[in-house]
């Protein structure tokens, strides 16, 4: 639930009158989850392109499979890099030829999925 009136980028409300003063917005935005897994990606293919060097020929392992790092994994993936390893606490699967993250569900979605993994070839 959000309390109190939205305000645009400018700090105009919805009658168009500019506010300076800061309000305090309760609840999640939209994506909230996603974001500091989105985050991780867009600062890797940052790095990629500092060091010129192509998406497409990135070799990924991500430590870590939970909320942050399966967002991670996922777009990678999409953005054209090999994920060939993820790990838990307890657990890692690794292929060489590259895993799906898509297919795979992270530990907020399924708590033992790395441990229980059956990789399917791509």
């Amino acid at each position: 639930m959000v309390y109190g009136r939205l305000f645009d980028a400018a700090g105009r409300d919805d009658t168009g009158r500019r506010h300076q003063e800061t309000h305090t917005v309760i609840g999640e935005s939209y994506g909230h989850e996603e974001a500091p897994g989105r985050s991780v990606a867009i600062v890797t293919r940052a790095a990629t392109e500092y060091y010129d060097w192509n998406i497409e020929d990135a070799t990924i392992a991500i430590q870590g499979f939970g909320s942050v790092g399966t967002n991670t994994a996922r777009l990678l993936d999409g953005w054209g890099a090999d994920v060939v390893a993820v790990s838990e606490v307890d657990s890692a699967i690794y292929d060489l030829d590259g895993l799906n993250p898509e297919s795979m569900e992270g530990h907020d979605e399924q708590p033992d999925m790395v441990s229980g993994y059956n990789a399917p070839r791509r």
